[in-house]
């Protein structure tokens, strides 16, 4: 029997050091594209939504990557950037202010992780890991509702202090 030598290592991060680099309007997700990742419900809160400034960049490749672009056609502030290298996703996270994944199925989200920890404030879905992972340190929305997500959107746009807090919870 080897069970003695079993060793269990979990997900995890290498912690890098707080980087100095400024903060952009930018809001995130990074991820697959699927139906289920909810990028669309994002689209759909974001068209008629004052952004402030921010600029919504979609990172990532997928098979609904078609029928995004087409939601997303004639939309201000929306960027699509493809799938991008691990080391260009970190720079992102560290410049960038919201993350956002309103996933229907997530076992446990580590770009939510990676996200914190480059002091991102997280937008999630409810009812995935991804509520259990931010806890009490960013909002968790219904997944499909446009409107709950364009409510989250417009709270950390519309209140920088609690944005603020909440991008302090990842370190």
């Amino acid at each position: 029997d080897n069970s003695d030598k079993i060793k269990v290592i979990p997900n995890g991060i290498k912690i890098d050091e707080i980087t100095k680099t400024k903060k952009q309007k930018k809001i995130i997700y990074a991820g697959r594209l699927l139906e289920r990742k909810g990028v669309q419900y994002i689209i759909e809160a974001i068209k008629d939504l004052d952004l402030k400034g921010y600029k919504f960049e979609i990172i990532g490749d997928g098979p609904y990557m078609k029928e995004l672009e087409q939601k997303a056609k004639g939309i201000e502030n929306i960027l699509f950037k493809g799938w991008i290298s691990q080391e260009k996703l970190k720079k992102i996270y560290e410049e960038s202010e919201i993350f956002i994944i309103p996933s229907t199925q997530e076992s446990f989200g580590m770009v939510i992780v990676e996200a914190m920890e480059k002091n991102m404030a997280v937008i999630c879905g409810k009812g995935s890991a991804c509520e259990e992972v931010i806890g009490k340190t960013g909002i968790a929305v219904d997944p499909t509702s446009s409107d709950e997500i364009k409510k989250a959107l417009k709270f950390y746009i519309n209140n920088p202090k609690e944005k603020e807090k909440s991008m302090k919870f990842g370190r």
